[in-house]
């Protein structure tokens, strides 16, 4: 007897033939059968492989491969993953060219979802030391996945490329950073650590290192500006500064006896000014700028014996620019003078 709905149970005989179901291995008759040609395998270019299967079977795979269809059109991993899994675990046998092309997508989705996934779990890496590691797996899962036959989307592999050039460069940058002292940096240490600066922004390390690196880079600066300035001041010339004027009791300048004969000056030997010193403007401005320095100490490293230094320089420099104030505005003076005496001669010759 059919088990077929169709017929309502018709009994076999020689005129009611039986058709054997391959997917369920049960007997139908004709009416509750379905004789059809199928792809043998994913190469074929024609349907030459004849099954039979009974109208619930067939419905079945038919079903079945519009939604493998529909999974494959979302291009999600889990759906077609739960689609494909169903079908392969029926042992379903659906369309062979449909089946190939959903495990090859299926793969390709597996895949590109790992590197995903990886990408995403060194988006911070607390321990720099295993960048390297992370690096090498992240391009090992790539080259594994186009070794399979995976055709990665372009975005994908634009992000992996992406990804390893941020991780060496904050790596690079991480290790140079946990490496360099700030009381022995040099111009090379500053200007190599500046390079890493520009190479991590360049790749988008993250804002945290970033910043750590733009404080580490000041530091350095400023206690290699501020080492700098000392050695300038350390070798500017002692100088010998005129006695002052003796004052009376009250704190005024002793009156000279007009009669008494003017003490001749002391020819002072000359004095080798430092070009960087020629100008007292720039003078003042280093002095300032070292006070500065120091006013942060702790953050630029300077220590006590460097402070101590710096403080009897600009108890020197303190003297040494009121010197100079001083002689700018006796040469003032002088060359006023000279000017109106010039202007008075003029006069008279008229």
């Amino acid at each position: 007897m059919c088990p077929g709905k169709k017929c309502g149970g018709s009994k076999f005989d020689f005129k009611n033939i039986r058709y054997f179901c391959e997917s369920c291995t049960n007997f139908y008759c004709r009416a509750c059968s379905q004789s059809l040609w199928v792809y043998e395998n994913k190469d074929s270019e024609n349907k030459d492989r004849p099954v039979c299967r009974c109208m619930q079977c067939q419905d079945r795979i038919t079903k079945a491969e519009n939604e493998l269809r529909e999974a494959m059109d979302t291009e999600e991993f889990p759906t077609v993953n739960k689609v494909l899994s169903g079908i392969l675990a029926a042992k379903m046998d659906i369309d062979v060219k449909l089946q190939f092309q959903a495990e090859e997508l299926h793969l390709k989705l597996e895949k590109e979802l790992d590197i995903r996934n990886f990408i995403n779990s060194v988006a911070h890496v607390e321990n720099y030391k295993t960048i390297l590691k992370s690096v090498k797996t992240l391009n090992e899962k790539k080259e594994a996945a186009e070794n399979l036959g995976v055709k990665l989307d372009p975005q994908l592999s634009e992000d992996v490329n992406q990804c390893s050039s941020r991780l060496i460069s904050e790596r690079n940058l991480r290790f140079k950073m946990d490496n360099m002292h700030v009381s022995s940096s040099t111009h090379a240490t500053v200007e190599e650590l500046m390079d890493l600066i520009q190479q991590a922004q360049t790749t988008i390390v993250a804002e945290e290192y970033l910043k750590e690196a733009d404080k580490l880079h000041e530091q350095l600066n400023g206690n290699l500006r501020a080492r700098e300035i000392l050695t300038m001041l350390k070798d500017y010339p002692q100088r010998e500064y005129p006695e002052p004027e003796p004052l009376d009791a009250k704190g005024k300048p002793i009156k000279k006896d007009p009669k008494a004969k003017p003490k001749k000056k002391k020819k002072e030997p000359a004095f080798n000014t430092p070009e960087w010193a020629l100008e007292l403007d720039a003078v003042v401005a280093q002095v300032k700028l070292i006070d500065q320095l120091c006013a942060d100490a702790a953050n630029l490293h300077l220590e006590k014996d460097f402070l101590d230094g710096v403080a009897e320089e600009l108890k020197r420099f303190k003297k040494e620019v009121l010197y100079r104030k001083q002689q700018d505005e006796e040469a003032r003076l002088e060359a006023e003078a000279k000017a109106l005496a010039k202007k008075k001669a003029a006069a008279k010759k008229k």
